[in-house]
């Protein structure tokens, strides 16, 4: 999907960043949803590629 290209282009972007995936997870999908939808997203992405890649607020 578009969303999963833009996460990928945007991770690379901030690849220097302390967490670029979870910065780009933010930037291409969880801003604008609400906040439930948001954690159960970061929450999802954390189980598939661990603690260091993203915390859910």
């Amino acid at each position: 999907t578009r969303t999963l290209v833009r996460w990928a282009y945007l991770a690379q972007q901030f690849r220097n960043a302390p967490q670029p995936l979870e910065h780009a997870l933010r930037r291409a999908l969880t801003q604008r949803a609400e906040p439930e939808t948001a954690a159960a997203i970061h929450g999802i992405v954390q189980r598939c590629f661990g603690g260091e890649a993203t915390h859910a607020d």
